[in-house]
């Protein structure tokens, strides 16, 4: 009863968390991802029409179900619940070691501040994680029974996790090594051991296939942002433990939540060392390679969020082994939980206080405080700038006329405002605290409206002094 009453705590509490962190305006690329859906005409379109990174299907899905309906946070309900869903599944995954592991596994995934920020986010990034654990949990269960009804379950999963967003190639790649070696490895029959393969991961691998025919290799380039693979994966890790500003606090805890990991591949290479190989391969080997072959530049923390994920899957055997070390070690790993659970508080409060960005509550300013009868605005970031600014214009700037303009057709003199954006995961200061753009006109900062986070853009407001 009392581990009734335990697992119905952490998810209760971890759901009112999610649906706390989802009341507050939509961020950008959701408001990109209703633009996309609002343009097409049928469900179908969403995989032969909208060639899009921006396009997480299963995710299209549900707003397009939804429907248009401005800024409105049932958008996000798929993703809360697939918040809540993954605390679940990762005590299920836990359960089958023991329940103190259970227990960890829950209070690190419910807690986990970027869990926590994908959770309340209408993307695709919520039901990865969901799918993503729910197929390892199947997975390990198949490995044991060899359930053909078993297998179905984790081609079942592993597709609605491609649906959410295709970075889950990192998983079923690892997957695929894993479940292979055990197989293999289990002196079953050749034959059996390719039906059991075919079985777990074909379906899915037509799905991929049928996917890159009729949206991948059609997919358009999109704005974003260029950075390292070094840093932005280390950055990821850091994010296990969320550092308190960037700097050295991203390297300090990068060093951490390295500890974390290694002692975690200790209690595998102790108990369960085939697993080893599935860990490794979706936390640096599979994330690695792929950018690497990919040669691309514009990466982002998301773009990790498997390796946080399974590195704190990872943690909780670690904190599992330290418990069972007697009295001092039940201390110690309650302690380490205790400061896991406090650094991640803060970016969470974070999150609570600005949301998003709160962007409704920038153009309201903007209005309130605007000379000119029509309110002109321009930005650094056409593209990013001028779609929030569409979105929340329409309802905002019905009773007053305004109008966004594109860099190198702004008007004499330049616009009112002028917004300069900063990416979320840096420092909220100001870039600067005038602006000279145009034949001496200036521009004076007047207000940040800052995001949490990892989650979209700081905006730091400009007012022409000429106006």
């Amino acid at each position: 009863m009392s581990h009734c009453l335990f697992w119905t705590a952490i998810i209760v509490t971890a759901a009112v968390v999610r649906m706390r962190g989802a009341w507050n305006g939509l961020m950008l690329d959701e408001i990109w991802s209703l633009n996309l859906v609002s343009a097409i005409s049928s469900p179908l379109e969403i995989f032969t029409k909208l060639h899009n990174s921006n396009n997480h299907y299963l995710n299209s899905l549900w707003l397009y179900v939804m429907g248009v309906r401005g800024n409105w946070p049932g958008y996000r309900i798929l993703s809360i619940l697939a918040g809540i869903g993954a605390v679940l599944v990762a005590g299920l995954i836990g359960r089958r070691r023991n329940q103190i592991n259970a227990y960890f596994a829950m209070l690190l995934i419910g807690f986990s501040y970027v869990n926590i920020l994908y959770s309340c986010e209408a993307r695709g990034y919520s039901t990865l994680i969901f799918f993503s654990l729910l197929f390892y949990y199947w997975l390990e269960v198949f490995l044991e029974r060899n359930d053909w009804r078993i297998a179905i379950l984790i081609s079942c999963s592993s597709i609605l996790a491609f649906c959410s967003q295709l970075i889950f190639i990192n998983a079923f790649v690892a997957a695929i090594l894993w479940s292979g070696w055990r197989l293999v490895k289990s002196k079953r029959p050749i034959r059996k051991v390719v039906t059991s393969m075919v079985l777990c991961h074909g379906p899915p691998i037509l799905f991929l296939w049928i996917l890159y025919v009729v949206d991948l290799r059609h997919m358009d380039a999109i704005e974003a942002t260029e950075t390292t693979l070094w840093r932005c994966y280390t950055t990821a890790i850091a994010w296990i433990l969320p550092p308190l500003s960037p700097g050295w606090w991203t390297y300090f805890m990068c060093l951490l939540a390295t500890a974390g990991i290694l002692a975690g591949i200790s209690v595998l290479w102790r108990r369960n060392r085939d697993a080893l190989l599935f860990f490794v391969t979706v936390i640096l080997v599979a994330p690695v390679l792929l950018v690497i072959l990919s040669h691309s530049t514009f990466l982002y923390v998301r773009h990790f969020l498997l390796s946080i994920t399974f590195a704190l899957m990872l943690i909780s055997f670690a904190l599992t082994s330290l418990y069972f070390c007697g009295w001092k070690g039940r201390i110690a790993s309650a302690c380490l939980l205790g400061v896991y659970l406090a650094v991640n508080a803060w970016p969470v409060a974070n999150l609570f206080s600005n949301g998003q960005g709160n962007y409704g509550d920038a153009i309201r300013f903007l209005k309130e405080h605007s000379r000119a009868e029509v309110i002109t605005i321009g930005g650094d970031q056409d593209f990013r700038v001028g779609t929030v600014l569409d979105f929340y214009g329409r309802e905002l700037f019905k009773d007053r006329p305004a109008a966004y303009y594109l860099q190198g057709n702004w008007p004499p003199g330049g616009p009112e405002w002028v917004i300069i954006q900063k990416e979320a995961y840096e420092e909220p200061s100001s870039p600067t605290k005038e602006l000279g753009l145009r034949e001496g006109h200036r521009w004076e900062f007047v207000k940040t409206v800052q995001a949490a986070p990892l989650s979209s853009q700081h905006w730091f407001i400009y007012h022409n002094v000429e106006k």
